[in-house]
């Protein structure tokens, strides 16, 4: 088989816990591309972190970000795809979160918009590494059109959660039948829009390239990476993923702090061929 996407999460699959770019990794996806092999980023951060991961990573291919709900150039920064979250749906989800003492974030115009700061700015430098920007009232500022291009909002959760009720079942009781409600992370629920999900960016950007999904692998490790590991050709989970992941992939590469990448690379890619 000759594979012409490889899709690769960011956080727990080629970005380590302890912020941390693994060596070897890096130098597989340099391989991977100089076997004429494009690398995607697919993650759930925003653009700006997302491309700056891209450009240390030496990635040319469009940046997935948002969860799907954008595509973008990691050089020019051009918006190829884009799919945003409806007005009166986020209006919904800020009140709801208000009235049940969520700690939202709102992710809107390259901004991360919050009614509180609930941990250290390094935390959220560390997790979401956009700008936060303090506001009264979410409502309020969706309301007023003040925030534009609305992608998602994320329930940064406490360590852990005491409730009877975890709040993913919480936010699915409250709006499964209008939005997506993924776990990205055991502090992250992400608010996403129906129609966003990495599974649909990777095959928009695979149509756009005219690359058949039996020659697309994704890899991924948590259940927001689901759709584009069940969508490709070849779907692998990380070692160290969640039981649903693993049993929905089509391998189980090493954990990342054994570099899973860099196995998917070297197995599929190079067929096991050994480069300096």
């Amino acid at each position: 088989m000759t594979w012409q996407i490889l899709a690769v999460d960011l956080d727990g699959t080629v970005l380590r816990g302890d912020g941390v770019l693994s060596p070897a990794v890096v130098h597989s996806l340099h391989l991977a591309q100089q076997y004429g092999v494009h690398v995607v980023l697919a993650t759930g951060r925003g653009e700006a972190p997302s491309l700056r991961y891209a450009i240390r990573l030496g990635l040319t291919d469009p940046v997935i970000c948002y969860q799907g709900g954008l595509i973008c150039a990691p050089r020019t920064q051009d918006v190829l795809y884009e799919r945003l979250m409806a007005r009166d749906s986020a209006i919904r989800v800020a009140r709801w979160g208000r009235e049940h003492g969520r700690h939202l974030l709102l992710f809107a115009d390259g901004h991360v918009w919050v009614e509180e700061l609930r941990y250290s700015s390094a935390t959220y430098d560390q997790w979401i590494g956009l700008p936060l920007r303090l506001v009264p009232s979410l409502e309020v500022t969706l309301a007023s059109g003040e925030a534009r291009r609305i992608f998602k909002f994320i329930d940064f959760l406490a360590e852990p959660e005491r409730s009877s009720l975890h709040p993913m079942q919480m936010w699915m009781q409250a709006f499964d039948d209008q939005l997506q409600i993924v776990r990205s992370h055991h502090r992250f629920v992400e608010i996403i829009p129906p129609c966003v999900s990495k599974g649909q960016a990777l095959a928009w950007l695979a149509a756009k390239w005219e690359i058949p999904r039996q020659q697309v692998i994704a890899v991924g490790d948590a259940e927001n990476d689901l759709s584009m590991i069940e969508w490709a050709g070849l779907g692998v989970a990380m070692g160290q993923a969640d039981e649903r992941v693993r049993a929905s992939a089509d391998w189980v590469a090493p954990a990342i702090d054994e570099d899973g990448v860099a196995a998917v690379v070297d197995r599929y890619i190079l067929n096991g061929v050994s480069h300096g």
